[in-house]
């Protein structure tokens, strides 16, 4: 699967399920190819995932909510933003800087821009930039980042990003949030642990990945990232660690699915110390 596939899925999996994700405006990424695809994904590998999706939305929205009420946040500088719609589902007080693949970006800005101009989305303060993680100059996006926000507070996000990229990949990446935060800033990732991989349901994930990519006999390459990464990331300091079951009870949602047909991704909130 596309990384950008996985982008119009997940809006399809938060429409889903509007009172646990909060999010109204994820069905404007929707048409048909799209809704079998996401009802094939659920099919195939769990139906529980456009659940857990929806409680990933729903996590680091109440958090940004809460940051943002108590005047902890100015940016949410969003790294692999898909087609989240965290701009318009949060106080216009708050600016975005939004990051994707390019074409991603363009995209995504060419239907924000059309659907602005209908009256469908309130007008927000947001820039784009494209850029390839894996590839790209990071000094050149430091700078672009810097000459839009300034010294302004920040909240960074990563969704969806560390399962397509690597270790060294993942160290350069972290580095540059170091570059563009300052102390009390915030930062939220999402990934997987070694142990969130044993599970059938996950499995099922993989085998799902090769058959829609056109190769069924490629390998998956894919990262996991343990506890200890957050929990010893130089100048940082975790302060909250979520995940499927734990929001699941906060949201008053009762699994319908053993443990074995749930992928379990982690949340974590990380808060910049010196």
């Amino acid at each position: 699967m596309e990384v950008h596939e996985t982008a119009f899925v997940t809006c399809a999996f938060r429409a889903m399920h509007e009172e646990l994700s909060q999010d109204p405006y994820a069905r404007l990424w929707i048409d048909e190819p799209i809704r079998e695809l996401s009802q094939q994904y659920l099919q195939d590998v769990t139906p529980e995932e456009s659940v857990a999706h929806s409680l990933r939305n729903r996590f680091f929205l109440d958090t940004l909510k809460h940051l943002v009420k108590h005047n902890q946040v100015e940016f949410l500088i969003n790294f692999g933003c898909g087609f989240s719609m965290y701009p318009f589902l949060l106080p216009d007080t708050l600016k975005h800087i939004e990051i994707d693949l390019p074409n991603v970006i363009d995209y995504k800005q060419q239907r924000i821009d059309y659907w602005q101009k209908k009256n469908t989305l309130p007008q927000r303060d947001i820039h784009h930039i494209g850029c390839n993680f894996g590839s790209d100059d990071f000094s050149v996006l430091l700078e672009k980042i810097r000459s839009i926000k300034g010294t302004a507070s920040s909240f960074i996000l990563l969704e969806g990003v560390l399962f397509f990229l690597n270790g060294e990949q993942t160290d350069d990446l972290f580095n540059l949030f170091r570059e563009i935060q300052a102390p009390n800033d915030t930062l939220g990732s999402v990934s997987f642990r070694q142990e969130d991989t044993g599970n059938l349901a996950f499995q099922r994930l993989l085998q799902f990945i090769k058959s829609v990519s056109g190769d069924p006999h490629a390998p998956v390459h894919y990262q996991t990232v343990e506890d200890t990464f957050y929990k010893q990331l130089p100048s940082y300091r975790l302060s909250d660690h979520q995940d499927f079951y734990s929001m699941a009870d906060t949201s008053g949602y009762q699994p319908r699915h053993k443990p074995d047909m749930i992928i379990n991704e982690q949340f974590y909130v990380l808060t910049r110390t010196s």
